[in-house]
This record gives C-alpha cells, sequence and structure tokens, in this order.
C-alpha cells in the first residue's frame, strides 16, 4: 500500500476548475467564436479584406496545436481523477494502467481505455 496521502476532495476541486477553464478556452477557440470574428472583418474595407484569409490560414496551422492541447487537458482530467480514486481504493496497480492510459490518450486523442471501462474521473 502506497504511503501517499491524496486529498481526495482537493483533486476534485482542481479538476472542477480545470474544467472550467477548458470550457472557457474551447468556446474561446471554437467555430461559432471563429465565425463571428470573420463576420467582424469581412465588412470592412479593402483594407481588412485580407485578415479573415490570414486568419484562416493561422488557425488551420495550429489546429494541430489545439486538437493536443485539449486531448492532453482531457486526459488529465479523466487520468488524475481516476488515478485518485484507485489510489484510495489501495489499487495500485489499477492506478498506474490509469495513469499509462491517460498519457496514451493524451499523445494519441484515443479514450477508449476510459469509454471502455466507465471511468469519468474523480
Amino acid at each position: 500500500m502506497s504511503t501517499w496521502r491524496i486529498d481526495h476532495l482537493s483533486v476534485q476541486q482542481v479538476l472542477q476548475q480545470v474544467s472550467s477553464s477548458q470550457e472557457e478556452l474551447s468556446s474561446s477557440v471554437s467555430e461559432q467564436a471563429v465565425t463571428t470574428a470573420f463576420d467582424g472583418l469581412t465588412w470592412g474595407s479593402l483594407l481588412t479584406q485580407p485578415v479573415p484569409q490570414a486568419l484562416d490560414a493561422v488557425l488551420a496551422q495550429y489546429q494541430t496545436n489545439l486538437e493536443a492541447i485539449g486531448n492532453r487537458i482531457s486526459a488529465g482530467m479523466v487520468g488524475v481523477g481516476n488515478a485518485t480514486m484507485a489510489y484510495r481504493a489501495g489499487q495500485e496497480d489499477m492506478a498506474a494502467t490509469v495513469q499509462q492510459q491517460m498519457h496514451h490518450a493524451a499523445d494519441t486523442g484515443d479514450f477508449t481505455f476510459f469509454e471502455q471501462h466507465g471511468q469519468g474521473g474523480a
């Protein structure tokens, strides 16, 4: 048995804060937010017409990075929550498996392990 002392309630609070921050991030880079920004730029003069095209190119370039950030946030929330539950239950092997799968999900976006095992977090 591990000698770790994990405060489950504190972990839950942190995960809730991360979830709120993730929602803010997702809404700020959502398709609707980008469309709204484009709409505000397209009505302009010849001076602003190239801006939507440039913004589109930048967003396309960073789409992979944004997906990777989202995967890491989601994997961290699910992995940390489930690893905490496993540690609390004294299941160190399961906690190690969850941590390994958390890293896999963060790197690949493949959350199959968590979906198959119905693991949603703390």
